[in-house]
C-alpha cells in the first residue's frame, strides 16, 4: 500500500469518526429531556458573555501600556521628581505657540476683511462703470442715429419741392377806400356766384376768415335777431376793426321798412356800391321779405328757404330756426336713443288754410290717413286739424309770410307727442318745416321728408344720414318703406340727426358758428387754429433744477428696443388747405368739429406702400429699408405705415415728489420718446432741493390753475407730437411694453390704446350700468393712468366734449379716464385696443400673464382701492350715458401681442419682442 493510500484510508477513517460522533450527538440530543436543553442554553448564555469581557479587557491593558511608552509626558509621574522643571517649560513653550497662532489668526482675519472691503469697492467701481458704459453706448447710439437721420433729413429737403406751411397769420389792413362799384341788374343778381360777386382779395388763403359786425337792424324785442347778433359777437373771428376783414355781416330783424332799409344800406360804411363781401342775415320771415323788395347788389342773403324767393345755389345760406338757448344744449331734456321703436310708428299733426288747399294736397292727406286705418298693430297719428286740446300755435313770422301747415299745441305738447313716435312727417307746403325739423331732431323722432325742401347746411351736412326723404309719388308706399327699417337703421338715423341737432342747430351760437364756417369753406379759407393751452413753468427764469443721473433698469438694458433720438416734433398744420376740402365731409358729419384748424388729425388716407420707396422718402423708415426681418432689423427702425414720429409723455402728479421723481427716472433712455410733460397739481411749487433725474430729453414742469384730473388732457403748446403716453407717476411700465404700445397705435391712431382694461356691465336686477374691473373675456375701457392717445382728442376733451362731463369730474375728483373712452368711442364707433405682455409688475395675487395693473411696489395707497372711487364711477358711467344719450362704449374680445410672440425661431432669428 502506498503512502497516499495510507493517507486516504486515515482521513477516511477519521472523517466516518467525525461523522459518527455528529450522528450520535444529535441521536442524544433529540432523546435529551427539555428541561436539560433548557438549562445548557442557559449556562452557555452566561458563559460566553464572561469570557468576551475577560479578552476585551485584556486587550485594553495592553494598549494603554502601548501609549504611555510612547507618551511619557502623558503617564503618571512624580511631581516632586527632577523631571516637574522640564514639564512646565513644555507646557510655556505649549503656551507661546498657541498665542503665536493666535496672533497670525488675528492678522490673517484684519487681512481678509481688508481684501473683503476692497473687492465690494472694486465690485461698486465695476457697476458705476458698466452703467457708465452704458450710457455712452447709449449716447453714441444717439450720436450715430442723430448723423444718420440728419443725413436723410438732408436728402428729404433736398428732394422736398413743396413749402412748408404754418397755421394761418392775421390779416393786415389795407389802406385807403374801396373802390365803388355799380351793383350788378336784378336779372345778374339771382344768378350770383361767389368767383362773380364776391371780392376775394380780401381774404387772401395766409389771412384766413375774418368779419366785422354792424350794428344791428332789428326790433329790441326780435329774441331770435338778439341771440343771432350776441352769438356773432362773441366768434373768435370777430374784429372790431373794419379795415381788416373779409366780410362785413348785417343781422336784420322785425319788420323793417323797405326804403328805410335800402337807405341804410346804401349809407353802410363799407358797402362800396355793391354790397360785394356783404352777408345779410335775415332773422325773421318779413325782414327776408324786405330783403327781396330792395336791391341788395352781390350781398349774400341768409335767410329761411320759405320766406321770399328760393335761395341762389352756392351763394346764399339756409337760415334754421334758432328757437333755443344762446349756446349750451340742454341735455336733461332730451329723450335716450333707445328703445328704436317707439309706441307710435308715424306722427304728425298740423292744420292748413282752406285758401292753401289745393288737389295734390287733398291727396297727400288722404293717402296718410290711410295709414292710421291699415290692417296692422301699428299706431300711426296723423291729424290735420288741430284738437281742442292742442289749438293751433299763433302764425309766427316765418308762417305769416309764407303760409304752409301750422303747429298745434305749445312746444311742450308737441315735444311729448314726438317722443313717443319713431318717425315724424314733414310736409310741404312749408312754413314751419325747419322748426318741425328741428323739434324732431330734438325729441329722437327720425324726420321723414316728403319731397324735396332745402335744409339748412345743405352743402356741408349729409341729411341722407339723419333724414328720410320720400318723394311724394311714393307716399302711398310710405308704411312699408317705415316698416322695412331695421332697428340700426332707426338708431342710426335717431344718433346722427341728435348730433346735427347738438352742434349746427340747438342754439344761436351752433348757428352762427356753422354758418360762418361754411361761408369761410365755400371761399376755401381755412378755419382759425384751435387754441393750445400755454405751457407756464412752475419755476420761474432765474432758478437752475437740481440735476442727478440716473441708473438704468436691468430689465430695460437686456433688450435693445430702439435708437435714441434727439427730439423732432411732429408735423403741424401741413393740411390747411387740403382739410376744409379734402376732410370736409368727415370734419362736418363724422367728428362734428369743422370750426377750428388742427395741428393734426387721426383720420386720413393711408398712402401707398410705393411711397416709402418711389419718390420722396417724406420721413419713412422701412423697417431693413423695406426688405424686412426679424427682431434685429425690427428694432432697428420704426417702419409702419406713418412716417418716422416720436411720442410724448404727460404725466400728472399731485403731492408725491419722490413717486415723480422715481417714475421720471425709470424713462431714461427710453426710445422714441420726445419730452416729458409733468402736470404739476400740487398747489405749492416743487421744494428747490428736490434733485431731477435726468431723462435725456426736455422735462417741463407745467403750473395749472386749479387741482383738477381733466388738466391730464388740456392741449398745451409743450406736446409738439401726436402721439401721447398718458401715464400716472405711480404707473410701472417697462420699456418694451411702452415702445411696443407706441408702435400699435402707429397703426390705431384714431383710437385709445393702453394697457389696464375694464368693461361697463349691465345691471341685470334694477337696470343701469356698473364699472367693472373683474377679470373678464371682454373688455371695453383701457384706462389712460397707461394709455396713448392722439393729441387731437385733447382738443375735444377739453373744448368739442359737454362742459357738463368736466365738471362731473372736478365734482367727484374721479372718472376723468372714463370721460375720455365715452369720447373717442362716442366719435370713432370702436373699442379701444388692449395691449399687454405676459410679464409685467402686478399685484399680489393677479396672474403673470396680463397687466389688471401696474401699481409699483411701496407706493402709497392710491385712490383706486378706495370703495366709494368704485361707486362714484358707476355713478359717472350712468351719468355720460345719459349726457351722449346712449352708451357708446363698445366691446373688444381680444388683446395686441408682438407678430412672433410665442412662435418658435431658428437659432439666427430673434422675436421682435424678447417678453410681449
Amino acid at each position: 500500500m502506498s503512502a497516499s493510500e495510507m493517507a486516504f484510508e486515515n482521513e477516511f477513517h477519521h472523517s466516518r469518526t467525525q461523522n459518527s460522533c455528529v450522528a450520535r450527538a444529535i441521536s442524544y440530543l433529540i432523546h435529551m429531556k427539555l428541561s436539560t436543553l433548557v438549562l445548557i442554553l442557559i449556562f452557555l448564555l452566561i458563559l460566553i458573555p464572561l469570557m468576551m469581557h475577560y479578552y476585551v479587557s485584556q486587550i485594553l491593558v495592553h494598549q494603554t501600556q502601548v501609549a504611555q511608552k510612547a507618551h511619557p509626558l502623558v503617564t503618571n509621574v512624580d511631581l516632586n521628581s527632577d523631571s516637574s522643571a522640564h514639564l512646565k517649560g513644555r507646557i510655556d513653550e505649549m503656551n507661546r505657540i498657541k498665542n503665536s497662532v493666535s496672533n497670525e489668526l488675528l492678522q490673517l482675519e484684519a487681512k481678509r476683511n481688508k481684501l473683503h472691503q476692497s473687492l465690494e469697492t472694486y465690485s461698486g467701481r465695476v457697476d458705476e462703470l458698466k452703467q457708465q458704459l452704458s450710457r455712452l453706448q447709449l449716447e453714441y447710439e444717439r450720436l450715430k442715429y442723430s448723423v444718420e437721420r440728419a443725413r436723410a433729413a438732408q436728402l428729404e429737403a433736398a428732394e422736398r419741392d413743396t413749402p412748408l406751411l404754418a397755421r394761418p397769420r392775421p390779416l393786415r389792413a389795407e389802406p385807403g377806400p374801396r373802390p365803388a362799384l355799380e351793383p350788378p341788374p336784378a336779372a345778374d343778381r339771382r344768378r350770383c356766384t361767389l368767383p362773380e360777386c364776391w371780392d376775394y382779395s380780401l381774404c387772401p388763403i395766409t389771412g384766413g376768415f375774418s368779419f366785422h359786425l354792424y350794428r344791428p337792424l332789428s326790433d329790441a324785442s326780435d329774441a331770435a335777431a338778439s341771440r343771432l347778433l350776441e352769438a356773432l359777437r362773441s366768434n373768435v373771428q370777430w374784429r372790431s376793426d373794419p379795415a381788416a376783414v373779409c366780410a362785413y355781416v348785417l343781422v336784420v330783424g322785425g319788420a323793417p321798412e323797405p326804403a328805410r332799409l335800402q337807405r341804410l344800406l346804401t349809407a353802410a360804411e363799407h358797402w362800396s356800391g355793391d354790397g360785394r363781401n356783404h352777408v345779410l342775415v335775415a332773422a325773421s320771415a318779413p325782414a327776408a321779405a324786405a330783403l327781396d323788395s330792395v336791391d341788395t347788389g352781390r350781398a349774400v342773403l341768409v335767410r329761411t328757404p320759405d320766406a321770399g324767393a328760393p335761395p341762389r345755389p352756392g351763394f346764399d345760406l339756409v337760415l334754421p330756426s334758432v328757437d333755443g338757448p344762446l349756446q349750451g344744449v340742454p341735455w336733461q331734456t332730451l329723450p335716450p336713443l333707445v328703445p328704436a321703436r317707439r309706441p307710435v310708428l308715424v306722427s304728425f299733426q298740423g292744420e292748413l288754410a282752406a285758401d292753401q288747399r289745393w288737389a295734390r294736397t287733398d291727396e297727400l292727406t288722404s293717402s296718410l290717413q290711410s295709414l292710421s286705418q291699415s290692417h296692422t298693430r301699428d299706431v300711426v297719428h296723423a291729424e290735420f286739424r288741430c284738437p281742442e286740446d292742442a289749438p293751433a300755435a299763433a302764425p309766427s313770422p316765418v308762417s305769416a309770410a309764407a303760409g304752409g301747415w301750422r303747429l298745434c299745441g305749445s312746444a311742450q305738447q308737441r315735444s311729448e307727442r314726438l317722443g313717443n313716435a319713431t318717425f315724424a312727417l314733414l310736409l310741404p307746403p312749408g312754413g314751419a318745416v325747419l322748426q318741425r325739423l328741428t323739434e324732431a331732431l330734438r325729441a329722437g323722432a327720425v324726420p321723414v321728408l316728403l319731397g324735396e325742401w332745402p335744409l339748412p347746411f345743405d352743402g356741408v351736412l349729409d341729411w341722407r344720414r339723419a333724414v328720410l326723404r320720400v318723394a311724394e309719388p311714393r307716399v302711398r308706399e310710405l308704411h312699408y318703406m317705415l316698416r322695412s327699417l331695421t332697428d340700426g337703421d332707426i338708431l342710426s338715423y335717431r344718433r346722427n340727426g341728435r348730433e346735427l341737432w347738438e352742434h349746427y342747430l340747438s342754439s344761436a351760437k351752433a348757428v352762427s358758428d356753422a354758418l360762418l364756417t361754411q361761408l369761410a369753406e365755400r371761399l376755401e379759407l381755412p378755419p382759425p387754429a384751435a387754441a393750445a393751452v400755454p405751457a407756464q413753468s412752475v419755476f420761474n427764469d432765474t432758478f437752475q433744477r437740481v440735476t442727478v443721473d440716473v441708473q438704468l433698469s436691468t430689465l430695460d438694458l437686456d433688450e435693445y428696443l430702439g435708437p435714441i433720438e434727439t427730439p423732432h416734433a411732429s408735423a403741424a398744420y401741413q393740411r390747411n388747405l387740403t382739410t376744409p376740402r379734402l376732410d370736409s365731409y368727415a370734419r362736418w358729419n363724422l367728428f362734428l368739429a369743422p370750426h377750428r384748424l388742427y395741428p393734426a388729425v387721426p383720420y386720413g388716407d393711408v398712402l401707398p406702400a410705393e411711397a416709402k420707396f418711389v419718390g420722396p422718402r417724406l420721413g419713412f423708415r422701412p423697417v431693413a429699408a423695406g426688405e424686412g426681418g426679424s427682431g434685429k432689423e425690427f428694432s432697428e427702425s420704426l417702419g409702419g405705415n406713418s412716417p418716422h414720429e416720436q411720442f410724448t409723455v404727460v404725466m400728472l402728479t399731485y403731492r408725491r415728489e419722490q413717486v415723480l421723481l422715481s417714475a421720471l427716472g425709470h424713462l431714461y433712455g427710453l426710445p422714441y420718446l420726445n419730452k416729458v410733460v409733468v402736470v404739476w397739481n400740487t398747489p405749492e411749487p416743487p421744494a428747490e432741493t428736490l434733485q431731477w433725474p435726468n431723462v435725456g430729453v426736455p422735462v417741463e414742469v407745467v403750473r395749472v390753475g386749479k387741482n383738477s384730473l381733466n388738466n391730464r388732457f388740456l392741449p398745451f403748446d409743450a406736446i409738439e407730437t401726436d402721439a401721447v403716453l398718458s401715464i400716472d407717476d405711480d404707473a410701472h411700465l417697462r420699456h418694451d411694453e411702452i415702445v411696443f404700445g407706441f408702435r400699435v397705435w402707429r397703426e390705431q391712431r384714431d383710437r385709445l390704446v393702453g394697457f389696464p382694461g375694464r368693461f361697463n356691465a349691465w345691471d341685470t336686477r334694477f337696470g343701469g350700468w356698473h364699472y367693472n374691473s373683474n377679470y373678464s373675456c371682454e373688455l371695453s375701457m383701457v384706462l389712460t393712468g397707461a394709455a396713448f392717445f392722439h393729441k387731437y382728442y385733447a382738443h375735444m376733451y377739453s373744448e368739442w366734449m359737454p362742459q357738463v362731463i368736466r365738471d362731473k369730474v372736478d365734482e367727484y375728483m374721479n372718472c376723468e379716464d372714463i370721460a375720455m373712452n365715452f369720447l373717442i368711442s362716442h366719435l370713432t364707433r370702436q373699442p379701444p385696443v388692449k395691449v399687454t405682455s405676459r410679464w409685467t409688475f402686478r399685484c399680489p395675487g393677479c396672474p403673470v400673464t396680463s397687466r389688471w395693473t401696474f401699481r409699483c411696489p411701496g407706493c402709497p395707497v392710491t385712490l383706486s382701492e378706495d370703495e366709494e372711487h368704485f361707486i362714484e364711477r358707476h355713478k359717472c358711467i350712468n351719468f355720460f350715458s345719459r349726457v351722449f344719450g346712449y352708451m357708446p362704449l363698445l366691446n373688444t374680445q381680444f388683446r395686441v401681442d408682438s407678430v412672433l410672440f410665442k412662435t418658435r425661431l431658428p437659432q439666427d432669428k430673434q422675436k421682435c419682442f424678447r417678453f410681449i
